[in-house]
């Protein structure tokens, strides 16, 4: 399911054409690779690209689709206990993760341990989502009294980081019933229910901290 999610999102490739110019000639670092969606389209532009994810079947998916390029790294491995040098990686790109990692603490610890690893004039880039779109009323965020993505949204500005990308998307899935299972699988059936087309207009943030 979420690899058919990841084939849909961002069908356009707007969020690839940003991030293509981010990576040209760097050293990359991609956080959570999932199953390798960005790796083969970026592989081409970076010097090198190192991808870890914390599950060994997203990093064999992954591997799997990278055969063929001889620029591209992958370990398994939690980004709370990154084994890559100081001051090594030009970009750190994390699409839509750090979410997941419910304890604040922990987040702000992981972000800390990825400035050490930025050389010193490196940068993270986080792909998020905006509280604006049809993604975000499919997933009833604007329903909660306090809307999580706002929330994690503005912590993010509190943390040092800056929006420098404003991107509407929208996935695309075969058909409607394909998006509705998918939806099913990952938030439940209610979400799923509230899907309507098979193409969905995903609004999405790109913020940015420097390490200096």
């Amino acid at each position: 399911m979420y690899e058919i999610f990841s084939r849909a999102e961002d069908f356009p490739g707007k969020i690839f054409t940003y991030l293509k110019k981010e990576v040209k000639k760097k050293q990359v670092l991609d956080v959570w690779c999932g199953t390798g969606k960005y790796a083969n389209i970026l592989a081409s532009y970076a010097k090198c690209i190192t991808w870890i994810d914390a599950s060994q079947d997203q990093i064999r998916l992954a591997q799997a689709k990278n055969r063929e390029q001889k620029n591209t790294k992958f370990y398994q491995e939690d980004a709370r206990n990154i084994s890559l040098k100081e001051n090594s990686i030009d970009v750190i790109i994390w699409c839509w993760f750090l979410p997941t990692i419910g304890d604040i603490n922990i987040q702000t610890g992981v972000i800390k341990k990825l400035q050490k690893i930025l050389k010193p004039w490196g940068k993270i880039l986080l792909i998020e989502n905006d509280v604006s779109g049809e993604f975000e009323l499919i997933r009833e965020k604007n329903k909660l009294k306090i809307n999580p993505t706002l929330q994690y949204n503005n912590r993010l500005l509190s943390q040092w980081f800056s929006v420098v990308k404003k991107i509407k998307t929208y996935f695309l899935f075969d058909a409607i019933a394909q998006a509705k299972e998918v939806f099913t699988a990952i938030w439940g059936p209610q979400k799923g229910s509230n899907v309507r087309s098979k193409k969905i207009a995903h609004d999405v943030l790109i913020f940015e901290r420097k390490k200096k």
